[in-house]
């Protein structure tokens, strides 16, 4: 039988590393990691072979033996058996893969739970009801005081019967009625209001709710039942759904700071119209659901 050899990474004086063979010092390294490297490329070069990996006080770390390939691939009953060093991990390694694979399993039992909740709900079960609807003749000014009494992005434009007529949002505001110097107070929101909304109804499944979206590149999607508007589905919604703890869902969850106190909304709905008023006699807890939070607006 061939003379194992015995290897050693083991710690120098002057805070650097050295591989020795027997008495002989084969290298020296000024990292750990580079010794233990040159190491096992000796130990495997002259199997039969044992490496002992020291650290820093002296004692013994690690050891693995190395075998001639003809001995390691087969025993005696012809199966392939490992060596008695490569066959077992450090403990560390072994918990950290053991971490790494309970995270992914935890991942991908998240992800298929989410998936089922999605096939399994409806926009009803997560959307935001009771929507703030104005008519096609309100002022602009009076839209964006609604905006803010009812601390959303979005106001729904509806006819004399209730039916959806269109949707506006601060973005539209801004960008069609602001941007282009347009009066506040005599540009009604018909005038720059998106006409003729997609929309779904509350029984419509969640994933296919985020398809369309997905489809449309829009943010918040209109609920109606038959043509008059019960709710709205927004990004806000979803991922409060999805993952309530994400940062998403905490901004979409809190409330603005922008919201005038019982006074100011008095004064306002003196100013702007039957809209706004309308607004402040509901009860605080219906006004609550209707919370879009700014993380929703566009």
């Amino acid at each position: 039988m061939p003379t194992r050899r015995s290897i050693t990474v083991t710690p120098r004086s002057d805070g650097g590393w050295a591989v020795v063979s027997g008495k002989t010092t084969v290298s020296t390294h000024r990292r750990k990691d580079t010794a233990v490297a040159a190491g096992r490329r000796h130990a495997k070069r002259q199997v039969p072979s044992r490496l002992t990996i020291k650290g820093n006080n002296g004692r013994i770390q690690d050891q693995r033996s190395y075998e001639s390939p003809a001995k390691s691939a087969t025993g005696r009953s012809g199966r392939r058996s490992p060596t008695r060093g490569a066959s077992k991990k450090s403990p560390s390694r072994a918990r950290s893969g053991s971490r790494a694979t309970s995270r992914r399993t935890a991942s991908k039992q998240t992800a298929a739970s989410r998936a089922r909740r999605a096939s399994r709900q409806t926009v009803g079960d997560i959307m935001t009801p009771n929507p703030q609807t104005l008519p096609m003749t309100a002022s602009l000014r009076e839209a964006a005081n609604t905006m803010r009494m009812v601390d959303a992005g979005t106001v729904l434009i509806s006819d004399e019967q209730d039916r959806l007529m269109g949707i506006l949002t601060d973005r539209d505001i801004a960008i069609r009625a602001v941007a282009d110097g347009l009066d506040p107070l005599s540009t009604s929101v018909g005038d720059i209001s998106s006409p003729y909304p997609e929309t779904v109804s509350p029984g419509t499944s969640i994933r296919e709710a985020v398809k369309l979206m997905r489809q449309l590149d829009i943010r918040r999607l209109p609920v109606t039942e038959g043509d008059r508007p019960v709710g709205i589905l927004s990004l806000g919604d979803l991922a409060i759904f999805q993952d309530p703890a994400s940062v998403l869902a905490d901004i979409s969850a809190a409330p603005s700071t922008d919201r005038p106190s019982a006074a100011e909304a008095l004064s306002v709905g003196a100013m702007g119209g039957v809209a706004v008023v309308e607004v402040d006699t509901v009860p605080s807890a219906q006004i609550d659901m209707r919370v879009e939070g700014p993380g929703n607006r566009r």
